[in-house]
């Protein structure tokens, strides 16, 4: 769907489920940890503390969130980054963050197998995977927003959302 009402995807998809790509991932996991790493941790550079505010409000809103083992891996990755002094307790912080998290686990060979996009990486064709099941998908991914839509997934990118919140 190309234009999409926020209220009714809230309203289908609140109880089901939300799927946060891996950017977006990174931004709450670590600016739930410490906020003053928003916009100043090379990872999250592009981001304001506004920008975090909304997505932790949008996430407040569903009942489950959704990931992938391939998107863990990724903000696993990413936060490896952080500054030595805070890595430590940000691991103890996304260790018990890992319990909010449902995981949509596919084999990779079947994601692979399943995905029609040559173009697209392991990530998003897990995403996209995910999306089949049945759950709203949250992205800062223009690419990737666009190929769900073009699938006729739904998925709504955060820069659009400013409006609703």
């Amino acid at each position: 769907m190309s234009f999409y009402n926020w209220n009714e995807l809230k309203r289908r998809y609140g109880k089901t489920g939300l799927l946060i790509d891996t950017n977006l991932l990174l931004l709450w996991t670590i600016g739930s940890f410490d906020s003053h790493q928003v916009g100043r941790f090379k990872r999250l550079a592009a981001y304001s503390l506004d920008d975090f505010n909304l997505l932790f409000n949008i996430i407040n809103q569903f009942n489950r969130i959704i990931t992938t083992p391939g998107i863990l891996a990724e903000v696993s990755n990413l936060s490896g980054q952080l500054p030595k002094d805070i890595k430590e307790k940000f691991w103890q912080n996304f260790k018990r963050q890992l319990f909010l998290f449902q995981e949509c686990y596919k084999p990779a060979n079947i994601v692979a197998e399943e995905s029609s996009i040559s173009w697209l990486g392991y990530v998003d064709a897990g995403v996209i995977a995910a999306a089949r099941v049945g759950y709203l998908v949250l992205t800062d991914d223009m690419q990737l927003h666009y190929t769900l839509l073009e699938e006729s997934l739904d998925s709504v990118n955060l820069n659009n959302l400013w409006s609703y919140n």
